[in-house]
């Protein structure tokens, strides 16, 4: 991937961690999507664990050349 996604306060923004969940009006499997989204992005422990897993998707089978042999070398450290 080009740039990993990096968390930045916004000036007069909610932070996603104290974004309430909707659950009276919505059913079914999104309030848990939500909340798992959620959990994702502001815990840096899966943030980090999710983007590993889609990087190693995204680069399989390709030659790594350029940016993606960058990315990796920077894995490595």
């Amino acid at each position: 991937m080009r740039k990993r996604f990096e968390q930045q306060m916004t000036l007069g923004r909610l932070p996603i961690g104290e974004t309430p969940i909707p659950t009276k009006k919505r059913s079914g499997a999104l309030p848990g999507l939500c909340a798992a989204l959620k959990e994702i992005f502001t815990t840096p422990k899966w943030n980090e664990r999710v983007f590993e897993i889609l990087e190693a998707k995204i680069t399989k089978g390709k030659k790594l050349t350029g940016r993606l042999l960058q990315l990796n070398l920077l894995m490595l450290k």
